[in-house]
């Protein structure tokens, strides 16, 4: 494991191929897993289209990652607060 990060009830975390995966139970598309509801992974999951990337983040219903190029991906609870966006995309930078 290279990063970590704990969310409220889940955590986030890349290693050496850094692929970031998200494990716990999360909700809002926390876990990064396409799905809205209360989830439970108990081990770890690869966020599907997210790779290379440098740093995590796992906060109470958002989750990040930055990539090598600078992208800041999010998943869960919305920037503009709107609830469960389930699919990782890149932010605007």
């Amino acid at each position: 494991v290279t990063h970590l990060d704990a969310g409220v009830s889940y955590m986030c975390g890349t290693g050496a191929d850094k692929l970031v995966r998200c494990w716990g139970t999360g909700q809002y598309g926390t876990l990064g897993n396409l799905t809205c509801g209360v989830t439970t992974n108990l081990s770890p999951q690869v966020v599907p289209g997210v790779s290379d990337a440098v740093a995590v983040d796992a906060s109470g219903a958002v989750s990040m990652a930055v990539t090598s190029d600078g992208k800041l991906w999010q998943w869960g609870w919305d920037l503009s607060f709107s609830p469960q966006r389930k699919k990782p995309r890149p932010e605007p930078n």
